[in-house]
């Protein structure tokens, strides 16, 4: 069996973020560890969750879904990034 994708899921929106963990913790190939309202609160946030998954909105205060992807990118290579629109 493949093992689980390990999900952070950043979003403004609490309402959306919270369908969007339902849907994908129903499913038992994902695992959602960590969430955050913007890209401050993702890289405070990120050395304490064992992700292998980003999931981020694009439009968001400040910087966008797209900062943080292309940032993360330099980082992170490894790692996929979906972002949301």
């Amino acid at each position: 069996m493949p093992a689980k994708s390990r999900i952070i899921i950043i979003d403004d929106h609490p309402i959306f973020r919270a369908g969007l963990v339902d849907i994908l913790a129903g499913d038992p190939r994902f695992e959602i560890v960590g969430q955050a309202a913007n890209y401050g609160e993702f890289w405070n946030k990120l050395p304490y969750c064992d992700a292998n998954l980003v999931i981020t909105e694009i439009e968001m205060p400040g910087k966008t879904g797209l900062d943080l992807a292309q940032r993360f990118k330099q980082e992170r290579p490894d790692m996929p990034v979906i972002v949301l629109t």
